[in-house]
Parts: C-alpha cells; structure tokens; sequence
C-alpha cells in the first residue's frame, strides 16, 4: 500500500508479479503517470488479486484515473 506515487507503485508491483503479492492498496495513487502500462498488465493477469483503493476529497486530479482503471480490475 503506499500514497500517490507510493499507489502506483504498489499497484505496478503487484500487477507485474503477481506471484508474489495477493492484495494492493493505495490512497490517492498516481495512476495518471502510467495508466496505459497498468491497464496493459491487467489485460495479462492471470491470477487474482485484491484492491482497495481510495482517493481524498481535497485531490480530485487522482478521480478520473482511477474511474478508468477501476473497471479493467473489477473485469
């Protein structure tokens, strides 16, 4: 679990080796940076993993990325 970029690394690592991680969290995570690489390593998953995401009222920048990735996870 980490914030901002702590997230989106949380989240790269444990997309990119699944084998090691089963749950991922991040708080306002910055998936703007790499959100085609993130999307591109979920279409690949082929195991499951866990998420728990949340963003701050006082940081909409962080939404929308989220918004678009959440649904290729839920997938």
């Amino acid at each position: 679990m980490g914030a901002s970029l702590g997230g989106l690394s949380s989240t790269y690592l444990a997309l990119s080796r699944p084998h090691l991680f089963s749950k991922v969290g991040g708080q306002s995570s910055a998936f703007v940076l790499e959100q085609e690489k993130l999307v591109a390593l979920v279409r690949n998953l082929n195991v499951p993993l866990s998420f728990y995401f949340e963003v701050g009222k006082y940081e909409p920048q962080f939404i929308a990325a989220h918004q678009q990735l959440v649904p290729f996870l839920k997938a």
